[in-house]
């Protein structure tokens, strides 16, 4: 009498287990490395909106001043170091105390608007260090004389 075992192959080997583990862990290496991407852009997302936020306070503190104070030129508050290639002629806050978000700067330039007289533009930049670089947003607006 001969006795045959039935052979079932209903299980894993060993090696298919492996691959397995290996294809998962690479996707799951793969999608990890999107979370340190993630939070820098959302940083990035964040200064920029509190650029924004300091460049509305510092416009409408310009606007305020009004057309005759400003003249031609480069304008800053008070002390502080500004980014590489900035040189101002005076400040312009005149102790109405503008307080922008810890770690951000701004400037303004002045200039007379080509054909139109009584009329200025004022592009204001707003500028913080981020990862050892100096980011810049700038924002732009017009001042008219109207007497």
């Amino acid at each position: 009498m001969i006795l045959r075992f039935r052979q079932d192959n209903k299980g894993f080997t060993l090696l298919e287990i492996i691959i397995a583990l290996a294809i998962l862990t690479i996707g799951l290496v793969g999608v990890l490395a999107l979370f340190p991407a993630g939070l820098r852009a959302s940083k990035r997302a964040g200064d920029f909106t509190r650029a924004t936020l300091a460049a509305q306070q510092v416009m409408e503190t310009i606007k305020r001043a009004g057309y005759n104070i400003y003249t031609v030129g480069w304008y800053k508050p008070g002390p502080g170091d500004p980014p590489p290639g900035y040189t101002y002629s005076e400040g312009i806050d005149n102790g109405q105390g503008i307080d922008l978000p810890e770690g951000f700067s701004w400037a303004a330039s002045v200039a007379n608007v080509s054909g139109i007289s009584n009329l200025r533009q004022v592009t204001l930049s707003i500028y913080w260090l981020d990862r050892g670089s100096y980011r810049r947003e700038d924002f732009t607006t017009y001042l008219a004389n109207y007497n």
